[in-house]
């Protein structure tokens, strides 16, 4: 798999896979993952390169729809949505957290 064949949350298992580390499938259950750790960080201008980006367009922690992988100065790699695949965006509304496990 590659390419435009990821969503987005199989994109973010599928990176930290191949650098050793399992995540859970989905964007919600990996935001859960990463927050019962105590790894959420809310403050955009403090992300690192390689965290988790999480988007909940209700600001809610239990509604979270997509997330992608930080790579500095306010931009992320991400599944965009069906038909546009991989690419590189800025990081957007929406954003609640992001955090590395």
């Amino acid at each position: 798999a590659g390419g435009s064949a990821f969503d987005c949350s199989g994109l973010t298992s599928w990176t930290y896979l191949r650098h050793g580390f399992a995540l859970p499938r989905t964007a919600q259950q990996q935001y859960s993952f990463i927050a019962a750790r105590g790894h959420i960080n809310h403050n955009l201008n403090t992300l690192r390169p390689g965290d988790l980006v999480f988007f909940s367009p209700s600001g809610s922690p239990n509604n979270i729809v997509h997330v992608g992988i930080a790579l500095g100065n306010g931009k992320m790699i991400h599944a965009a949505r069906p038909g546009v695949g991989v690419v590189i965006g800025n990081i957007y509304a929406g954003f609640i957290g992001g955090g590395r496990p």
